[in-house]
């Protein structure tokens, strides 16, 4: 790496709850009171409703710039930044003298206020993957529901006894602590600066506003979020002038209405990261659209009464708390390495759309309950459609384009190949003669070449000239934890590009991706994005978690190659040594247990594999393997039923040990045995270390098997 990797580890989660929930509470805090602030400072009801309406939209500038900015100066300075803004408009909100100070204030208020929201996703998402963000985020906004479900009854209760400035000196006690808290417990999160200039911005917010998939995520939010604000912004009035109830009582409905909102946040909580995004988006979107149209059928054929309004509120919030942190946990999880301006393009979108829809409403408010309900209703509408359209590439890749892929090959009956394809001997026939040192010296590769780490240092200056000149999105998490992650250098400008993934060797325990940056030079000068991937390394984890990883990264990639202009179908691997093994890993796996097409690969070259992981019990690297029987078995592709039918290039150098070489000859005997026919070609003149030059040279054996397959 360029640098140490800073640790990540999630500060206090009542800290985050508390920095959201103090703006959320300063945006419903004055609802109840809407009706005597137009009294008090002479306006009209509409103007009095500017409260809510410019509080949202100070809200959307505000979270472009957090995003960026946090992702060039951390989270931490611009979250302290934010509550100080905020603790500033609330004061200001205390003694506002007319309507016009009112709604400066509360500019400046949701300026400061939003900078929780913003960060606190930001900083779960750099922490944690998609899976388990979408969680986080649940208790998260579940816990941050509690504010603006009593704020409303707060703020309607001292409506009537004390006066609605009360409750912002309450709003200030409350920014002072949580902002003192932030000071001495927030922790940065922040995994590596990302560069911050008006070109990198207007890029990093392009990249996202190509993306179907944050689209669609997004605008499934800010819908839902638009359709609640219309609610909130429309029913005071209802409730109070059209149906002579209290300011207080509006509190207390709507306190019961936002318990849906609680109740589904907590089954996202709890199912998220069992279920997936996709599925809790669905469940509570199909939930929303019942709720609303039992909404419209009620006060149709009902009247207008709290019944008629809240009741199916109640529900139209419980599948909104299912799908509220899914769709944001998606939205943020499209490009994780710039989570901090998704969220913030997320968060200015969401405020956007819900400003617009309640001054929409403002203009259209009448003395019936039809503006409110039929806002509401379009809004909910809109939402689902917007969360289907975010799926779509998804299901594009898992089915649609299924029917597509390659003809499958039909293996051939055992009884129909064994004639044409004799048996090899048993593998410990083959090393069990062997003395302690002749098996350390054919099964470990640095054995046999003892100058190994002067290969390495040889293509230094073409790896350092690679991270230097091309694009690259680096450091991109594919799963949770240490070194699960990976460097993508996509083709600058195009679209629809071949996708090249590899896989580094190092016997499992040993080498890092920023070393292989020179295998994307060729690739990417020809118009091949090439994903250059990490795994947990042994002894930190088993070879389970080794294998688990790598196939994790392989599914990121399909699922995210049209994001950095790839094409999922076109995907394409390599693997040197142990990333070999990982190769073989890949083709017999059954993909669309994942949901992924089947014949994810279109080919695969797997350079100086070990396939069997059972000689290296023998050797002294296992030491850090911890290899048992039972895993080695688990993991012995030299048995396992190859799943992907792809062309596969098996390669050797003719310098190695014999009983290394004669792995990819078991192996590729074990395809063929499948009826996949591969042969095996041996580089005469290289080793196990220098055959990695050939990357660097686009006439080699390696490079012109990878560019016949990317082509196909």
């Amino acid at each position: 790496m360029d640098r140490p990797r800073r640790p990540r580890r999630l500060p206090p989660l009542w800290l985050l709850i508390a920095a959201t929930g103090v703006g959320a509470a300063s945006l419903h805090i004055i609802l109840p009171s809407l009706p005597r602030i137009a009294n008090e400072f002479a306006s009209d009801y509409g103007s009095a409703q500017l409260a809510l309406t410019v509080y949202l939209a100070a809200m959307a500038p505000a979270q472009l710039l957090y995003g960026p900015l946090s992702d060039r100066y951390g989270r931490r300075p611009l979250l302290l930044l934010g509550l100080s803004a905020y603790l500033f408009g609330t004061m200001l909100c205390v003694y506002a003298w007319s309507i016009d100070v009112l709604l400066v204030a509360r500019a400046i208020q949701a300026f400061g206020g939003c900078s929780g929201m913003v960060l606190a996703r930001a900083i779960v998402r750099d922490v944690h993957d998609r899976e388990r963000s979408a969680g986080l985020i649940a208790h998260i906004t579940m816990a941050m529901s509690l504010a603006p479900m009593f704020a409303p009854a707060v703020g309607g209760w001292l409506e009537v006894y004390v006066g609605w400035r009360v409750g912002f000196l309450l709003l200030s006690a409350a920014g002072a602590i949580t902002l003192v808290a932030a000071w001495f417990r927030l922790n940065e999160t922040l995994p590596e600066p990302v560069p911050i200039a008006p070109r990198a911005m207007a890029g990093h917010y392009g990249l996202l506003l190509r993306s179907p998939a944050f689209l669609g995520y997004t605008m499934g939010t800010a819908l839902a979020t638009a359709s609640w604000y219309a609610f909130t912004a429309g029913a005071p009035y209802l409730l109070v002038e059209a149906m002579g109830q209290t300011p207080a009582a509006y509190g207390t409905w709507i306190l019961f209405a936002m318990g849906g909102y609680t109740a589904g946040n907590l089954l996202a909580s709890r199912r998220s990261q069992h279920l997936g995004v996709d599925r809790m988006i669905l469940a509570g979107s199909v939930i929303g659209i019942l709720a609303t149209v039992a909404l419209v059928l009620w006060v149709w054929l009902g009247g207008l009464t709290p019944y008629a309004l809240f009741l199916p509120m109640l529900v139209l919030t419980f599948g909104q708390g299912m799908t509220q942190p899914n769709g944001i946990a998606g939205a943020i999880s499209v490009h994780p390495h710039i989570a901090g301006a998704a969220s913030g393009l997320l968060g200015f979108i969401q405020m956007v759309v819900s400003a617009v829809a309640t001054l929409f409403l403002a203009a259209i408010q009448a003395p019936t309950a039809w503006p409110t309900v039929g806002v509401v209703s379009a809004c909910v509408a809109l939402s689902a459609l917007a969360f289907l359209w975010a799926a779509l590439p998804q299901r594009r890749t898992a089915a649609d384009e299924r029917p597509k892929a390659r003809p499958r090959r039909r293996a051939k009956p055992p009884q129909r190949i064994e004639p044409e394809v004799p048996a090899m001997p048993e593998p410990a026939a083959i090393w069990s003669a062997l003395t302690p040192d002749e098996h350390e010296y054919q099964y470990n590769p640095q054995r046999a070449v003892p100058n190994f780490k002067d290969y390495q240092a040889e293509r230094a200056p073409a790896n350092d000239r690679a991270r230097e000149t091309l694009q690259c999105h680096r450091d991109v998490a594919y799963a949770e934890g240490p070194l699960r992650d990976l460097d993508v250098y996509p083709v600058p400008g195009a679209s629809g590009t071949a996708v090249h993934i590899f896989i580094h060797g190092g016997y499992w325990r040993a080498q890092d991706k920023a070393n292989f940056a020179f295998v994307a030079e060729h690739l990417v000068a020809r118009g091949i994005a090439a994903v250059v991937i990490n795994y947990p390394l042994c002894p930190a984890v088993t070879l389970d978690g080794v294998v688990a990883s790598a196939l994790d990264a392989v599914a990121w990639t399909a699922r995210n190659a049209r994001q950095f202009g790839g094409d999922p179908r076109r995907i394409t691997l390599s693997g040197h040594s142990a990333g070999a093994h990982l190769g073989a890993a890949a083709i017999a796996t059954d993909w669309t247990l994942r949901d992924l097409p089947r014949d994810l690969l279109q080919g695969a070259v797997l350079i100086s594999g070990i396939y069997d992981p059972t000689p290296a019990m023998r050797t002294t690297v296992n030491a850090e393997l911890k290899l048992t029987a039972a895993i080695a078995r688990r993991h012995n592709y030299e048995l396992a039923t190859p799943s992907v039918r792809c062309p596969v290039e098996i390669m050797a150098g003719g310098q190695e040990p014999s009983h290394w070489i004669d792995q990819s000859f078991r192996y590729a005997h074990h395809l063929a045995a499948n009826g996949m026919g591969p042969g095996v070609r041996v580089s005469p003149g290289y080793h196990h270390f220098d055959i990695m030059n050939q990357y660097q040279d686009p006439d080699s054996d390696v490079m012109r098997a990878i560019l016949r397959l990317a082509r196909r």
